[in-house]
């Protein structure tokens, strides 16, 4: 064998990803500095809906955590509202301000959180082949998750914090405080707390109710500012998935009131539900050995966030973050024969034909969109048939 090759072959294909995320931000510096193109258009040009502004979402946040700390009564409810009207996040995001968080420092703290991004999803991903490596880069470069990086979108954090709900796994305190937190600062990740279904689920049944609980008195609570983030919500299709993107397509765009949405949000869950059950009734036989357990849990993290979000309606693209906890059980079961690495092989290919969608700039607006719904909606069914085995086989663990 080539030497070359052996060299190649035993590398970290972590390395090999991170060569290709340094090569695609040393594309946008060239393009920037030598041909003085503006980072904006050269972020459009390479399919990334960015804003106008670097970190802007997340500039927004500092935005309102600044109005909150000028504040007399920083926790009366016109502060809150004042405040939080600067962006469409729960008003918990407002505690940044006492960590240092302002528009002088939103730099910084973007900068932070992405390379914290960075470091959780490498260790995520744990040890790759360089095959495997330049699967992961394709994600790590696509321009849905370049989105999320340019605009510093609140997502990446909530995904560190689910890489340290994988590290903390062990500590089923612990996890589930993590979770509970990060569903207070974005909803969606209510949906993680599946995995304390898993083996032992009956000594995880406390915390899992702990967890609800208190989500719920929060939802409860703050009913009025969930229903003002979910009405200032963009229902945008051509940059979202969810159960309701491709019925807003069909509808035209045009709803005369959010309560019209809403319905439609109700029969797009619906048909996910159904989607579901179609594919836990077909789905394929698992197993995992006993060094198996980390990737299962975080693939248990991630398809239950995707699944989670989907419900949801309309998410933008970005918030396909999710899906790399989907990635080290997915490439071994690559590894595997039969049903499973059919499933397995159809959903890594599907994640990766989505997370680029946007570079396939010569579809016509309504394959653009139509396609692209279709994507969504397999991998959703896929991750869904294997989510229900790897939950088989933690109840097989249980009884033994």
């Amino acid at each position: 064998m080539n030497p070359g090759f052996r060299v190649l072959k035993k590398l970290d294909g972590r390395w090999v990803a991170a060569g290709m995320i340094v090569a695609y931000f040393g594309v946008i510096a060239v393009a920037v500095l030598v041909f003085h193109g503006t980072l904006h258009s050269v972020c459009n040009d390479l399919g990334v809906p960015g804003k106008k502004l670097l970190f802007g979402d997340f500039r927004d946040v500092a935005r309102g955590v600044d109005r909150f700390m000028a504040s007399d009564d920083r926790w009366s409810a016109d502060s809150i509202a004042y405040s939080v009207s600067a962006f469409n996040y729960p008003k918990w995001w407002l505690g940044a301000g006492y960590l240092g968080l302002s528009v002088k420092t939103c730099d910084a703290f973007s900068i932070g959180m992405i390379l914290l991004f960075y470091l959780s999803s490498f260790y995520v991903l744990g040890p790759l082949t360089w095959v495997e490596g330049i699967m992961a880069g394709l994600v790590f470069i696509s321009p849905n998750i370049m989105t999320g990086i340019q605009r510093a979108n609140g997502d990446l954090l909530i995904f560190s914090m689910m890489s340290a709900v994988l590290a903390l796994r062990r500590s089923v305190p612990l996890a589930t405080l993590i979770m509970t937190f990060a569903a207070l600062l974005k909803i969606y990740p209510a949906a993680s707390l599946v995995v304390l279904m898993r083996a032992p689920w009956r000594k995880n049944l406390f915390w899992l109710i702990a967890a609800v609980t208190v989500l719920a008195i929060d939802v409860l609570t703050s009913a009025a500012e969930y229903r003002s983030i979910a009405d200032n919500t963009n229902y945008t299709n051509n940059f979202a998935f969810g159960s309701t993107p491709a019925l807003v397509t069909l509808h035209g765009d045009n709803f005369s009131s959010p309560q019209e949405y809403d319905e439609y949000m109700v029969i797009g869950d619906l048909v996910l539900l159904a989607v579901m059950g179609l594919s836990f009734w077909v789905r394929p036989v698992l197993e995992i050995k006993p060094e198996g357990e980390r990737a299962a849990y975080a693939f248990q993290l991630g398809a239950a966030l995707y699944l989670g979000t989907f419900a949801l309606g309309s998410n933008h693209d970005y918030r396909t973050v999710v899906l790399i906890f989907c990635l080290p059980l997915l490439f071994a079961l690559f590894r595997e024969t039969g049903k499973i690495r059919r499933w397995a092989s159809a959903a890594l290919m599907l994640i990766i034909l989505y997370s680029c969608w946007r570079y396939m700039t010569g579809l016509t607006q309504v394959e653009f969109v139509y396609l692209k719904q279709i994507v969504a909606w397999a991998i959703l069914a896929l991750l869904s048939g294997i989510l229900s085995s790897t939950f088989t086989w933690s109840r097989q663990l249980e009884t033994r």
